[in-house]
């Protein structure tokens, strides 16, 4: 009777085996790198959550060692601060302190590594709506899909995604970029700890927060009726799933809309073109309006620089871009071509003359049925 009023995906996972049963969660180990392993993530999960954190650590051989805030926090409560370590050499280190759960977050998942090194399991908070695992925030602006997370258990025999704890989505201003995404997905993830801990304890689970993963299905059964506006194109690998490199290359093609061009800057925080003479000017974009063409130089074209080098605007397939350049020192003047380029590698390309406003995020594959399970 409780589900019959849900929507039909929320009642699916209801009903669905997959949900945890009640787990302890009175030790918890945190290996990073991720919004997990700062002091504010901390402080909540042992303040508000009545969690004792055993260990904070950060590791993979690009994991940027942990900051100031939370090496003092760590001293001041007596949490054993590890620093960056290497998981595979320090799996008996990690088990001997016993926890609960571990908390991880881009740490790649080397199976069989994680075994042992929490009795109740090993929890992510991914930054990105499940089950479109493939669609980071990167390639959910790049698409105009809803940003949010999802904290999961880890399958420790192959890293896969297991049972859903919680999910959320945040609505993001215009044009924020990655960075700024981050940083609202970060406070977010913070907030609710608090909650999936209680859960997790408890058994009960708040079902209208796994509304959001209906949210990704719709977003995704969408392809067909955005395709057909001409609004959207499909930039995927052979097997489906993005490239980790950056959408072509960071490059980007004077062919594309305005509208696609302030997209992709803002879901790459930096990108570059090409001078004719083969230098490169990495840059973002200011703003982008279309204009009437009439008289315009072709796309491509730099129609005028600030006399500071601080901006140059440069013709599109329907507008004029503001660019700001990273060094400018390498300001384009005006009347400078700039070209338009395709990346070499096919998993992450994007045709010069892209016609649409947002790429259709990448399939997962499988069936309907699997991809709208928890």
């Amino acid at each position: 009777e409780m589900a019959a009023g849900y929507a039909k995906g929320v009642l699916k996972i209801m009903l669905q085996p997959g949900l945890p049963e009640p787990r302890r969660a009175g030790h918890v180990g945190l290996l990073g790198p991720g919004v997990h392993v700062t002091a504010e993530y901390i402080k909540r999960l042992a303040d508000d959550a009545g969690v004792k954190v055993c260990y904070v650590a950060s590791c993979g051989s690009t994991a940027e060692p942990l900051d100031a805030a939370a090496e003092e926090l760590c001293r001041s409560r007596g949490i054993e601060h590890l620093g960056r370590i290497d998981l595979s050499k320090e799996v008996s280190r990690l088990a001997a302190f016993n926890c609960d759960l571990l908390i991880i977050g881009e740490t790649p998942v080397m199976p069989g590594v994680l075994h042992g090194l929490a009795t109740e399991g090993i929890v992510r908070t991914h930054f990105g709506l499940m089950p479109a695992e493939s669609n980071p925030i990167m390639w959910a602006i790049l698409g105009d899909q809803p940003q949010g997370a999802t904290t999961h258990f880890v399958e420790p025999d192959d890293g896969r995604p297991g049972a859903v704890v919680d999910t959320f989505s945040v609505k993001a201003p215009p044009r924020c970029r990655t960075s700024s995404v981050f940083e609202l997905l970060s406070a977010e993830a913070v907030s609710r700890l608090p909650s999936w801990i209680s859960s997790l304890r408890t058994g009960v689970f708040d079902m209208s927060a796994m509304r959001t993963l209906r949210l990704a299905n719709l977003g995704r059964k969408g392809r067909a009726a955005w395709q057909h506006t001409g609004a959207v194109a499909d930039v995927a690998s052979p097997s489906g799933r993005p490239s980790r490199s950056a959408p072509n290359g960071a490059f980007v093609s004077w062919g594309w809309q305005c509208a696609f061009l302030e997209r992709f800057s803002d879901a790459l925080d930096s990108v570059r073109t090409r001078k004719k003479d083969g230098s490169e000017v990495w840059f973002s974009v200011d703003t982008a309006s279309r204009v009437q063409l009439d008289g315009m130089p072709p796309p491509g074209v730099v129609v005028s620089a600030a006399a500071d080098n601080s901006v140059f605007v440069v013709r599109a397939s329907d507008g004029l871009v503001t660019c700001r350049p990273a060094d400018p020192a390498a300001t384009p003047g005006a009347g400078a071509v700039l070209e338009s380029l395709e990346a070499e590698e096919f998993d992450v390309r994007i045709p010069v003359d892209f016609a649409g406003a947002a790429l259709v995020p990448p399939a997962t594959g499988g069936t309907e049925e699997e991809q709208e399970a928890p």
